[in-house]
């Protein structure tokens, strides 16, 4: 029986990980339940086997589970089955300490470049944010890199409209603010709003992202 450990900030590689040992579990006929809350570790739903007797068992953010009853299902692993972690965000070091140290641990991080690009992207900045794009875009797939704008975005106009609806660390509540001042929340609406239209426009024609956001950033950023 084996462990799993996927986490990390980079969620879009991180899943695509998960999805590639589900579908390795599922071609070998194994039984996957997930498990959503911390009462649902000890309330029957671990009994099942699959095709050849096993299991495996997907635990998503495990952060919000009680951490001693994860150590007793690791404990209990080979009577459980495979176990899968799935966390979005970087998990705690004091969560890891309870991991054996057998178990695969996999970290999916985004890169130093993406921060760059969030970080240049506001009002009166629209040369550095192209750069940044530019620069961005020949490393990453698109994907992560609209996925992730709309996110920042998200949340800086959250930020406006409710500080505590946003659950993350102090450090990270301080840099979004900090951003956030640099914008009015009609100005972030307004760029959520098309953001939001270039999606569609991408998926549904030939036009790709970075010359949508090259010129999201002129007309918006200028």
């Amino acid at each position: 029986m084996k462990i799993f450990v996927i986490h990390g900030d980079n969620e879009i590689r991180a899943r695509l990980r998960l999805k590639e040992l589900l579908s390795q579990a599922q071609k070998k006929g194994l039984s996957i339940q997930k498990i959503t809350s911390n009462e649902e570790l000890f309330a029957g739903r671990l009994s099942s086997s699959g095709l050849f007797g096993e299991n495996l068992i997907l635990i998503e953010n495990p952060a919000s589970f009680s951490k001693k009853d994860l150590g007793i299902v690791i404990k209990n692993k080979k009577a459980i089955g495979n176990i899968i972690f799935f966390h979005t965000g970087f998990l705690a070091k004091g969560f890891l300490e309870i991991i054996p140290a057998d178990a695969e641990i996999e970290e999916f991080k985004l890169p130093k470049t993406i921060y760059k690009f969030l970080d240049s992207f506001y009002p009166r900045n629209s040369k550095n944010a192209l750069s940044s794009l530019h620069s961005l875009s020949e490393k990453e797939p698109e994907e992560l890199i609209l996925h992730l704008l709309a996110r920042h975005l998200r949340d800086l106009y959250l930020l406006k409209e409710n500080p505590k609806a946003l659950n993350y660390p102090e450090w990270r509540i301080l840099k979004l603010t900090r951003a956030s001042e640099k914008f009015t929340k009609e100005k972030l609406a307004n760029l959520i709003k098309k953001l939001a239209k270039i999606d569609v426009q991408i998926k549904t024609s030939k036009e790709d992202l970075v010359s949508s956001l090259d010129l999201l950033i002129v007309t918006e950023l200028e």
